[in-house]
């Protein structure tokens, strides 16, 4: 039970599960990075580094979805439907986008940021869009941090045993 920690909660559940085939996909990805995208291992830093930016996004995205049990209930299946989404929408090729359509992309919906912003700061060398991507990982960190206090307050209030005098 990780409620019964002294220790805060989310990070735990964060990293109560691991995928051993994760270890490989890393691996194999470096590899796919130099030996057919003929890239420079010198750019790997930058690579490692916009791909930690895009795991956070996704993380905080289904943190925040997984939240949505704090208030509706039965929504585990609506928050997988949402995370689904997000990771179809995220690897989805951004040329046929609208701008209103990036937008949402970037801000709503954070998917933008998962592949669309670190695949082109990487291709560009353009560290405005490093500081965007590091930017949206920690703003959307934070919120879904503090959606999860939120909902974790809510939860635990629920749960006391009300006096009556």
């Amino acid at each position: 039970m990780v409620l019964g920690r002294p220790r805060h909660p989310l990070p735990a559940l964060l990293l109560s599960q691991s995928i051993p085939a994760g270890l490989g996909d890393m691996v194999s990805g470096v590899l796919f990075w130099t030996v057919f995208a003929h890239r420079h291992l010198a750019e790997l830093p930058l690579l490692l580094l916009v791909g930690t930016l895009g795991a956070i996004v996704v993380s905080a995205s289904a943190t925040l979805f997984q939240c949505l049990a704090f208030w509706l209930s039965g929504a585990a299946v609506l928050a997988e439907e949402l995370f689904e989404m997000f990771m179809m929408v995220a690897y989805y090729p951004e040329n046929p986008f609208s701008f209103a359509v990036r937008l949402l992309l970037l801000t709503v919906f954070p998917a933008g940021f998962v592949a669309m912003l670190p695949a082109e700061a990487v291709r560009d060398a353009d560290p405005r869009k490093l500081v965007a991507c590091a930017a949206a990982a920690l703003v959307y960190a934070g919120l879904a941090w503090l959606v999860f206090e939120r909902g974790l307050r809510r939860y635990t209030s629920g749960s006391r045993i009300i006096e009556l005098r």
